[in-house]
């Protein structure tokens, strides 16, 4: 925990390493007034109408000196409303999910819809641009080969600590008299005295893919590098057939749920905090607030390996320091009437001052600072109008385009407890695991993601059907072979050549020079 909040310190340097300085407010007294529509997700529509009933955001017009006119679609339907959004003839000035636009943010700034905003960056954007080009890693993140940089995003110097584990009761484990499983042998000793009482051990993914188990056998589900920093296919791979191998195993004794196929978040955290089942892959979190609620103590077990030594490479949280979230890729369309406003007010949450703001909410609102170090008030921690992910977005915004800190140090649900916080940090120090063998998001052009989708629609859907089927026995894993060979026979190889020809511009991509 120490060395994460001495990490953070860097937070303030980077928001200092500007290339120029834009003034604050934008818009002073007797200035012309700016107005932009923003369409953004409102995550506490239960609670206020559009985001300029927040105290966040009245906060943030008054600082950046903008108003915002708000465009909110159905949280459940972000992606059809996108779709839609896109019809008309007159995009809002700012989309906060340029992700999910047809193709990729890049493919909106090459069909004319979002601006380019490497050439405003340097002069209306200095803090967002310093950040994302410190270091060929930030800005490979940030930019595709020909220098276009077409959304803000999270920036996170400080990665978080994983949070998704396999999840165990221990006060089960203690009255069945075991504890908590290390390496790949210890689950079934465990799950066999779980149903020798009762006890269905284990529910897994409705798709059939655990990435913690598929990680001890060096494949992750899809996409992925190689030793050789290769793109490859995990389902291909020999280590998926030895996973498979596992998971047919485990159903065929009874330890997996024969209802995973039909299973949902909400079922298995009930089937959970019930004792119906013994572990499933969850928010570890989430899931020991509740047992403390019913009386129990909850435990992540570490990610599972085949033998002591082993290093695992499928770790996927946090891989880079620009994280995409549909809440927080922010594009300016090119309807927009004044790009320049449009680029300072997002650049703002990456001032110090803005991602203080950003994270932190207002000095004795939001927080105090209580023997140095920041401390939620209750209106943030016991609000009695708001639950703390509500007052998270209310009084702050918890996702949001920003310099970012990490989630054990701001995160108010993480921070409710010494415990839960402890749920989350118990194996974050451990070294045995790495992110070596996970495909960072690459761009393809639109022909080349055109053949990829008609080639990967066919081969996933079969390769999914087939991996279920391998694990209940429907199919034998001796046609484990005809099944790798239908998959390359399915143009597999120049689906491959793509993706190998996309990663290896994505790292030639280097950062501008200062």
């Amino acid at each position: 925990m120490k060395k994460i909040l001495v990490l953070v310190l860097a937070l303030v340097m980077l928001a200092g390493m500007a290339c120029a300085e834009v003034a604050y407010p934008i818009v002073g007294e007797g200035d012309e007034p700016i107005t932009l529509t923003v369409f953004s997700i409102n995550k506490i529509s239960d609670n206020v109408s559009n985001y300029n009933e927040t105290a966040f955001f009245r906060h943030l017009e008054e600082a950046t000196g903008i108003h915002i006119e708000w465009e909110h679609p159905a949280v459940s339907g972000l992606q059809e409303a996108m779709n839609l959004l896109t019809l008309r003839d007159k995009l809002p000035d700012i989309i906060m999910c340029g992700n999910l636009y047809n193709g990729g943010e890049y493919q909106g700034v090459a069909d004319g819809c979002f601006v380019d905003l490497s050439e405003y960056l340097p002069e209306y954007g200095p803090d967002y641009w310093s950040l994302i080009t410190q270091s060929d890693e930030y800005y490979r993140a940030s930019a595709n080969a020909d220098g276009v940089v077409p959304a803000f995003r999270i920036v996170k110097p400080v990665a978080d600590p994983p949070y998704h584990y396999m999840l165990f009761n221990m006060d089960m484990l203690a009255g069945l008299g075991c504890e908590l499983p290390v390496y790949i042998a210890d689950y079934e000793p465990v799950f066999q005295k779980m149903l020798e009482a009762g006890i269905t051990p284990y529910m897994p993914p409705k798709t059939g893919y655990e990435k913690t188990l598929m990680g001890a056998f060096d494949v992750r589900e899809g996409f992925m590098l190689d030793a050789d920093g290769s793109v490859i296919y995990g389902q291909v791979q020999e280590g998926f057939r030895q996973y498979l191998t596992l998971m047919h195993d485990w159903y065929e004794k009874g330890y997996i749920s024969k209802d995973f196929m039909a299973s949902s978040n909400s079922t298995n955290n009930t089937l959970f905090d019930t004792g119906a089942i013994g572990t499933y892959s969850a928010a570890v979190v989430a899931a020991y607030n509740r047992g403390q609620k019913a009386g129990f103590e909850v435990s992540a077990a570490p990610f599972a390996r085949q033998y002591n030594g082993q290093q695992l490479h499928w770790y996927d949280y946090d891989i880079s320091p620009i994280v995409i979230h549909n809440e927080a890729v922010a594009v300016i369309s090119t309807d927009c009437e004044n790009i320049e406003a449009a680029v300072q007010w997002l650049n703002y949450c990456y001032t110090e001052a803005g991602s203080n703001l950003a994270c932190w909410g207002v000095e004795g609102e939001a927080y105090n600072v209580v023997d140095g170090r920041r401390v939620y008030t209750d209106l943030i921690m016991n609000n009695p109008n708001l639950t703390t992910t509500n007052a998270s977005y209310y009084y702050k915004m918890h996702v949001w385009p920003k310099l970012n800190e990490p989630d054990v140090v701001c995160h108010a649900d993480l921070l409710k407890s010494e415990g839960a916080l402890n749920s989350r940090l118990k194996w974050a120090n451990e070294t045995y695991f790495d992110s070596a063998y996970v495909l960072p998001s690459v761009t393809l052009s639109e022909d080349d993601l055109n053949t990829r989708t008609e080639i990967m629609s066919d081969i996933e859907t079969y390769v999914n059907e087939m991996t279920l089927k391998f694990i209940t026995g429907e199919a034998s894993l001796d046609e484990f072979d005809s099944f790798v060979e239908q998959v390359w026979d399915s143009g597999l190889q120049e689906v491959l050549d793509i993706m190998n020809a996309a990663y290896a511009d994505y790292m030639n991509i280097k950062a501008p020079q200062k």
